[in-house]
This record gives structure tokens, sequence and C-alpha cells, in this order.
């Protein structure tokens, strides 16, 4: 973890025929394998708060070899009326920065950015099937995520706070990403437009309907 500091913290809140404001602080560091937020509460970085149409994104701006990469945080989504979700990505460094910031709602912070993504969503917008899932994301239409791969059997995500692990294994010449929840694997794909590099991200989105996103513990085991 040597190194991780300069994490750029971006908060657009974005609203129908309105304008958008950015919130954008640093992070100082790392502590324990964990990194450590300027301005924020504790090791916790709000990615959203219960709020209409809001998009935020955490961004570590430099791009991490994408082979072999281990990222473990825990996650909480709730406190609100019940949406849209948040996510871990995998950005293509070339066409993202520290301020990159998706699309607000179902495109939960990452719909319009170049990457892969780790999704938990909690809300049926239309486009997904069922409201209480995690997916894999590398693209988006305009108004949600296009899923390749879901899990749907898993605990409730509004319920309590959930730990996931996401690692990038090299096999047969590809990078496969593996998702674990709350310590089982869930999910297993194949991702060949993932990047050499990538920028490390965490995305969330609200619409009309709400919820408080928040990561915290965040432990990157980088192969450098």
């Amino acid at each position: 973890m040597a190194g991780l500091s300069g994490v750029a913290v971006t908060l657009d809140t974005a609203r129908d025929n309105g304008p958008s404001t950015n919130f954008v602080g640093i992070a100082t560091g790392s502590e324990d394998g964990k990194l450590i937020f300027a301005g924020l509460s504790g090791s916790d970085s709000v990615l959203t708060e219960a709020a209409p149409n809001q998009a935020g994104t955490v961004v570590y701006p430099v791009a991490e070899r994408t082979s072999w990469l281990k990222v473990t945080f825990n996650a909480q989504l709730g406190g609100g009326t019940g949406a849209n979700g948040l996510t871990f990505a995998l950005l293509n460094p070339a066409r993202s920065s520290a301020s990159s910031v998706g699309g607000s709602g179902a495109l939960v912070g990452f719909g319009g950015l170049p990457g892969v993504a780790v999704a938990l969503m909690t809300y049926q917008a239309p486009g997904y099937r069922g409201n209480n899932f995690i997916g894999i994301s590398a693209g988006a239409s305009r108004t949600a995520l296009k899923i390749q791969a879901a899990a749907r059997a898993i605990p409730l995500l509004r319920s309590g706070t959930h730990e996931v692990t996401v690692r990038v294994i090299r096999c047969a010449g590809a990078d496969v990403l593996v998702v674990w929840l709350d310590g089982e694997q869930v999910l297993q794909e194949p991702e060949p437009s993932l990047t050499a590099t990538s920028l490390m991200a965490f995305t969330a989105g609200t619409g009309g309907v709400t919820d408080v996103h928040t990561v915290r513990d965040i432990a990157i085991a980088s192969p450098g």
C-alpha cells in the first residue's frame, strides 16, 4: 500500500434541468492497508447522501497494473428510500481521470465511464432484472448499466454492511474478474475489455429514490 495517496473524491449533484455542483477532496495516505480520506468521517467514504439525483465517485488517480489486482472493501447501502446502488470500477486510464464521474440514478455513477465495474444494485429500474443483485458491467445504455453476469441469490444489500472482494486473475492469457460477497464467491467472468492498467474507482448514484452509499475499510493489493 505504499504510495496510495492523493485519491480524489468527486461528488456530482446533478439535477434535472439544473446545474451540477462538484465537491473534490484528497486522500492523505494509507494505514494498515486501508486508504485514509481527508475531509471524510473516519475511514468512511460517503459516495452519495440520501438525496435525489446524485452521482458520486472516489478515484485513485494513479494507474495500477490490472492483472492480479485484489481489492476488498465494506459496503453499506441504506438510510433512504431504496436506490440505486454502488460500484467498484476499473477505469481505462487513457480515457478517465481523477475527476471522472458517470450518470446518476440507475447509472450509479459508472454509466458513461470507460471500464468494467462490479455493481451492487438495490433498485429495479427499467433494464434490470430484480432489485437486489450484484453484477458485472462493461458499459451502459443511456439509462442503465449493461449487466454481463449477475448473482441474485444473495443477502439483502440494504441490510447491514457487506464485505466485497474483487480479484483480477490472469488465466490462459486473459483477465478473469472474480467476485466474493460476504466470503462467498458469487461471480467469475472473463473480461477481455480490461486494460493493462486501470484507475480504481468507487461510484454510486441516486435518482428519485435515494440511499446513503458508503464504502469503508478499503484494502488494495496491487502487483505493482
